[in-house]
């Protein structure tokens, strides 16, 4: 994996979490609005065991909020992750711009605004920051199949950011 691939992968994870949970509101809404039965004309039948429509639904937004909170674990060990590696920099100014770009996720204009320099020479300090890191042997990488990293540790289990 390239280096400027894994440092955009929270950004995407970002993207992922925020389109999930709009879909979790949609279905949350759906489930408060389930509309009143007419008793009337009802005919009592057996039930097929796979219960009412609003339980199926409340299924879904259980399942849905799972994953979201399995993806929101996963982004905070990644920026951890990210955070340690872009820590190892010597320069000062070189982890300003990563941070900012990849823990912030701000534009290249805000980076310049923030640091009070120019959008061209934030973007040759990020090309020199990026050549400059190594990534971790256990680098995480959102092209797993599986929600979380195996053996990564729950997140009481976490050393503290550097």
């Amino acid at each position: 994996m390239k280096t400027v691939e894994y440092l955009s992968q929270g950004r995407r994870l970002n993207e992922m979490i925020q389109f999930q949970t709009e879909k979790l509101k949609e279905l949350r809404a759906c489930a408060d609005s389930v509309g009143a039965v007419r008793m009337k004309d009802v005919k009592v039948m057996q039930s097929s065991g796979d219960g009412a429509p609003y339980v199926r639904a409340l299924h879904r937004i259980w399942e849905m909020q799972e994953t979201v909170d399995q993806e929101l674990q996963l982004m905070v060990l990644l920026d951890r992750q990210i955070d340690r590696v872009i820590g190892g920099l010597i320069s000062g100014d070189y982890r300003m711009v990563l941070r900012y770009r990849y823990l912030n996720r701000k534009t290249w204009e805000q980076i310049a605004d923030l640091m009070h320099i120019d959008k061209s020479t934030v973007k040759r300090w990020h090309t020199k920051a990026v050549g400059m890191l190594t990534l971790p042997d256990d680098a995480i990488s959102l092209r797993n199949t599986d929600p979380l990293p195996a053996g990564n540790p729950g997140l009481t289990d976490l050393p503290p950011a550097a």
